[in-house]
């Protein structure tokens, strides 16, 4: 029961995740400042595209996830996949939640903080999504139980993202296994191990949907990227404009 919960856990922050922004998306190409449409605006549209690399990969990785549920009774690899990444997806997933629906709240400005707004709610709910059926820390020490006691399982899940992510899958399995290591040595690294997972295992899922330029820009900003503490750090190489307009078209 709590396995399932937890991939409703995944599914319903991804989901409130993409309300939040379709909503400040919405609102930014309503609103002009200068005589320019918001969302036309450089650095509005810079973090509006960082956040919707990571509703994207998110969406994706939590349907991925379901998949396997549905395919676990016939395939060893989809019943691995299964059990190692429903705590990195649920606690992924719910962890930026939170983060996501706040910097989209702050692009509508104090519209979106009024209670009668949709975004106000998604709020107020994102946070209590990380805390039932599994908080961090458990979804953490979870996947580390599975290091201690079906360290095989890895290897199936680890197949799956090298192939979905092509040429650059070797090298950062080779990564996610020394991240391994080292939370099986060090408890206090489960958290950078099981971050680590979900961010590889989204590039790689959304490599596999064919997501193409998407791919790139969530892969090398989430992995190959120095840290980051806020949204809208995209570097310029990427089309912002592009990652918005395809991931979040406008509505007629």
């Amino acid at each position: 029961m709590l396995t399932l919960m937890r991939l409703d856990s995944a599914v319903m922050a991804s989901g409130l995740m993409r309300a939040a922004l379709a909503e400040a998306t919405h609102a930014a190409r309503g609103r002009k400042i200068q005589g320019r449409a918001l969302v036309a605006q450089p650095l509005m549209t810079r973090v509006l595209a960082d956040l919707a690399l990571d509703v994207a990969a998110a969406g994706a990785l939590s349907f991925r996830l379901a998949e396997s549920f549905d395919r676990a009774r016939d395939s060893a690899e989809e019943a691995a996949y299964a059990r190692v990444m429903t705590p990195v997806t649920k606690y992924w997933t719910t962890k930026i939640a939170p983060a996501v629906v706040a910097e989209a709240m702050e692009a509508m400005g104090g519209n979106g903080f009024v209670e009668e707004r949709p975004i106000a709610r998604h709020y107020r709910d994102a946070p209590g999504l990380a805390l039932h059926d599994g908080a961090g820390n458990m979804m953490a020490l979870d996947l580390r139980r599975v290091v201690e006691h079906g360290s095989d399982l890895f290897e199936a899940v680890f197949q799956v993202i090298a192939r979905d992510l092509g040429a650059s899958g070797a090298k950062i399995v080779e990564l996610l296994r020394a991240a391994m290591a080292l939370c099986k040595s060090h408890e206090s690294a489960a958290r950078i191990f099981i971050e680590q997972l979900a961010l590889a295992a989204g590039a790689a899922e959304l490599y596999r949907l064919g997501a193409g330029r998407i791919a790139d820009a969530f892969l090398e900003t989430r992995l190959a990227a120095g840290w980051r503490s806020t949204y809208g750090m995209l570097d310029t190489r990427f089309d912002a404009s592009y990652i918005v307009e395809l991931l979040f078209p406008e509505m007629d």
